[in-house]
Parts: structure tokens; sequence; C-alpha cells
């Protein structure tokens, strides 16, 4: 006797599960991947999404909250990341609106590229390489602008 595609297909997913959350286009994904029909396993994923072990939106929160931990970033970089997961836009957009705190986040990671680099020899290199770090991980000019100069306003020559 055969087993039921749908049942593997499910026994698969959640033995993905097991190892760490996932978004519902990354099992897709991986089930398709390892030969379960395209069909079989969104009937699968329905049901695991209905039961509450597939969800986008809480995965993304605790990614970008995971993320912003070890490397602070802007919302044009996490969204790119979330994205390329396979996590729909509109979840992006409404997880980034509502976690991410820019301001916060580009002084967390100016103060990191600053205690890495230590002093720069020339101070006056100093806005111009804090500038493209912060540009290089995703802030806005605006929020980039402002994180330098309340930096380097409050250190010492």
């Amino acid at each position: 006797m055969t087993p039921d595609p749908k049942s593997s297909a499910m026994e698969a997913a959640l033995k993905m599960l097991g190892a760490g959350p996932k978004t519902r286009a990354d099992l897709l994904r991986r089930l398709v991947a390892r030969g379960h029909d395209v069909q079989d396993a969104s009937v699968c994923l329905d049901r695991l999404q209905q039961m509450g072990y597939i969800d986008d939106e809480s995965f993304s929160e605790h990614w970008v909250e995971s993320w912003q931990q070890r490397t602070p970033s802007g919302k044009m970089v996490l969204s790119q990341h979330l994205l390329r997961k396979g996590v729909p836009r509109e979840v992006v957009e409404r997880v980034l609106e509502k976690s991410v705190r820019e301001e916060s986040a580009a002084a967390a990671a100016a103060r990191t590229y600053l205690g890495r680099a230590g002093r720069l020899a020339e101070r006056d290199a100093v806005p111009a390489k804090l500038a493209a770090h912060l540009r290089s991980r995703g802030f806005e000019y605006d929020i980039i602008t402002k994180t330098v100069r309340d930096l380097l306003e409050t250190e010492p020559e």
C-alpha cells in the first residue's frame, strides 16, 4: 500500500517545523524540492496554518527582533530579507511598522560601528564613514543625518 501523499507532506512539514519556525513559502519550496506535489503541499500547509503552526507574521516579528539584537538595521534591509524568505509584502510592511524604531536601531548600529572602528585617525572622515555604514544597513537619509549629528555632538574631541 502506498502512503497518502498528503500525510507524507504533513509529516515532512512537521519535521521541518520541529527544527524551527519557517515561513509558508519556505516550507512550500522545501516540500516541492523533496518531491511532494505542489497541490498536496499547499493543502497540508493550509491545514498547518489553520492549526497555528505556520504564522508568517509571528515568524517575521521574532526574526526582526532577533536580527535587530545582532545587527541593527533599517527597514529597507529588513524588508529585503523577509521578502526573500517569502513573507508577503503586506505582512512585512505591517511588522516593520510596528516593530522597528529606526532612530534607536541606527544609534545602536552607529555605536557598534564606532566601537569596532575605534578612534579613526582622521576625525573629519568619521561622519562620511559612519554615514556610509548606516546606509549599508538600510537606514534612510534623514535617520542617518540625525544619528551622525547626535553621536558626533556627544563624542569628546
